[in-house]
């Protein structure tokens, strides 16, 4: 088995034009995409997908591979799946590609991991949901949830899609604000698929949901093919649609402590037995605004862990009744390396920290 990914891309987007090559911190989107893409280890190819000579030219200068599709798509699977028939020696059927979208300049490597594990664990062979996967995240942000520029994905309990929508769904019926709590989530750019599951997408007529939607999944849940939707956690996240966009990507980036690669190199432990003890006086302050810093953090991708000597279980339930559970992992006690093994040190294989840097 082999993991192929393509980053599909073209100049005449119908919100942007000229969007793959469009400056964002100074270089050009598809570069950050390509970056953070490449920061994935497992790749047995990863290749820009285009018809454009311009996109090309630029790939040939970044020594990034490219493949020459037709100009007649506008989804970007079948770009994709466009640019994988055309390989040599052809893919197995077994083989993974993954579709990485190419306006996603803040995705993480991460990201492609989760999408991938559920159909490696699943194995080779056909298994139904676990042939095709889509990345989301929660939304917690009211503006993106009634954004049409963002597609939202609703699931059943099995966490099999049933639908994608530009529009805010699940629906809130009148007089209900917008609450992280009501599950909705968003599209994260990335899909997976096994190859006989994208033949048999590309198959298919276009779906009149999909067509209704500009939702090329909706071909997969409106044709009667499972598909996995594979949530991350919440973190500040904005794809590319309009010129507008690049403004909040550059903030994003600039407020993100992570290499260009996208991956992040450090998490900030939180202790929920002394740090998010309560004032008596003035009850359920002190843990309301700890929860909001939690938040601000996980938000400019920082991760979170918190943790509590009474074991993770405890910790889990503290996540879950604070509405944190999707957004920080959630641990017992950790056990801490300190300086006092001159041996240790003397290695060099990590760094050596007090508890109370590493706590602070």
């Amino acid at each position: 088995m082999k993991i192929f990914g393509f980053i599909p891309a073209r100049m005449k987007a119908s919100r942007f034009p000229g969007k793959p090559l469009a400056s964002i911190a100074g270089k050009p989107m598809l570069q950050h995409v390509h970056e953070r893409a490449s920061g994935f280890p497992d790749w047995h190819m990863l290749a820009v997908a285009t018809c454009d000579q311009e996109i090309v030219e630029f790939c040939v200068n970044q020594s990034y591979p490219v493949i020459m599709t037709s100009p007649d798509h506008t989804r970007a699977i079948d770009r994709c799946a466009e640019a994988s028939s055309g390989l040599t020696p052809a893919l197995a059927p077994d083989d993974i590609i993954v579709v990485v979208q190419g306006d996603e300049p803040l995705l993480t490597p991460d990201m492609i991991q989760a999408v991938i594990a559920p159909i490696v664990a699943a194995g080779p062979g056909r298994h139904a949901a676990v042939d095709s996967t889509v990345l989301a995240m929660p939304i917690h942000d009211e503006e993106q949830f009634g954004n049409p520029d963002i597609v939202k994905i609703v699931t059943d309990s099995d966490d099999r899609v049933l639908y994608t929508s530009r529009a805010p769904i699940p629906y809130l019926r009148r007089g209900v604000a917008f609450s992280p709590k009501h599950g909705a989530k968003r599209i994260g750019g990335i899909f997976a698929f096994r190859k006989h599951a994208l033949d048999w997408f590309i198959a298919q007529d276009q779906h009149f949901l999909e067509l209704a939607e500009s939702c090329d999944i909706n071909r997969i849940c409106g044709n009667g093919l499972d598909q996995t939707c594979v949530t991350v956690p919440y973190r500040e996240y904005y794809s590319v649609d309009r010129p507008a966009d690049i403004v909040r990507v550059e903030r994003a980036l600039a407020a993100a402590t992570i290499p260009p690669d996208g991956v992040l190199d450090r998490h900030i432990f939180i202790d929920i037995d002394g740090t998010l003890t309560d004032n008596p006086t003035e009850p359920g302050k002190a843990i309301a605004e700890r929860i909001e810093h939690i938040k601000q953090l996980v938000g400019q991708n920082q991760s979170v862990v918190i943790w509590s000597a009474r074991g993770a279980a405890y910790a889990r339930s503290f996540a879950s009744e604070h509405g944190l559970l999707e957004i920080v992992t959630a641990i017992g006690k950790p056990e801490i390396l300190v300086d006092d093994d001159p041996g240790i040190r003397a290695k060099g294989s990590m760094p050596i920290v007090s508890p109370e840097e590493f706590f602070k």
